[in-house]
């Protein structure tokens, strides 16, 4: 890949693909958000895929001979943004970086490509971003990954990838727009619900602290939780759709897991506007002995 200094922060590379009519030709800025490096057989491996489809000259390979990793991750990175984005200068399209994104999780599904998102979103993503990344369908990708991972740690009993997932949807719900359209989308809140761990109390605190957003939002937002407690009810053989909440509180010591309950428990029942809706919530939770488990369990 033919590389000429151009300034002390970028370096100018153009090369011939044969995926593309014109050459790649882009500029490998310091201040490009670079995911975080992989191992160097990685990087090498990765280099090595990309090179089948390039056309290089003799002075172009040995060139990259000399290139440091650090340097040959950085190509991979803008190649990869270039491909997808047809795009030189990220400066002039971030909402590409967004699509970047949703197509590294969409085609890897991996934990690294996750924790590279996660990075970026928390640390530099802005709100042009945010709604990038929803105009992408980056939202349905977590959910559907979410999803995924939920009915695979049934059997491998692994929630790591459950739990990155819902950290990353947990920070997007601080922006207004996101809790609008997990309320919108179908489904969601059943895909989020079902990840409910009476084992795992950090699991369970994302899936309620994202929950709550649902209830205290909107009517329709009471509605699709209502419907996510029926669906795990269903899915998991329950007795009642208020159970897994009654276990909890039964059974568990964890102080933060039981405010976490407490407080979704709340949010269900005083959320409605209608005093009929609250009574009848308030009802079903009374039926389920909650007033006397309270009072033994907090006294």
């Amino acid at each position: 890949m033919g590389n000429s200094q151009n300034k002390k922060d970028q370096v100018l590379v153009s090369y011939k693909y044969h995926l593309r009519k014109d050459p790649i030709t882009y500029k490998i800025y310091d201040d490009f958000p670079y995911p975080k490096k992989l191992r160097n057989i990685e990087i090498e491996d990765q280099l090595q895929e990309i090179l089948k489809n390039c056309i290089l000259s003799k002075e172009q390979i040995e060139q990259l001979k000399t290139l440091t990793f650090n340097v040959k991750w950085k190509l991979i990175c803008k190649h990869r943004f270039m491909v997808l984005t047809g795009l030189c200068d990220y400066r002039q399209a971030r909402k590409s970086i967004s699509q970047f994104y949703v197509e590294s999780i969409k085609n890897s599904n991996s934990m690294l490509d996750l924790d590279r998102f996660f990075s970026w979103l928390s640390k530099e993503a802005q709100e042009a971003d945010i709604n990038s990344f929803l105009n992408y369908g980056g939202l349905n990708i977590l959910l559907d990954l979410l999803q995924n991972a939920e009915i695979c740690s049934r059997s491998t009993k692994n929630h790591t990838k459950q739990i990155l997932i819902l950290k990353i949807l947990n920070f997007l719900k601080n922006f207004p727009q996101v809790v609008e359209k997990l309320i919108s989308t179908p489904d969601s809140s059943t895909k989020i619900f079902l990840n409910f761990n009476l084992h795992n109390w950090e699991i369970s605190k994302y899936v309620l602290q994202l929950l709550n957003d649902y209830t205290w939002k909107c009517e329709d937002g009471q509605k699709n939780v209502i419907q996510a407690l029926t669906n795990y009810k269903n899915e998991f053989n329950r007795r009642t759709r208020l159970e897994p909440f009654i276990d909890i509180l039964t059974n568990s010591k964890n102080i933060i897991i039981l405010e976490s309950t407490l407080g979704f428990i709340n949010a269900l029942i005083e959320s409605p506007d209608d005093e009929e809706k609250r009574a009848l919530i308030r009802s079903e939770f009374s039926g389920c002995g909650i007033k006397n488990l309270i009072s033994v369990k907090f006294r």
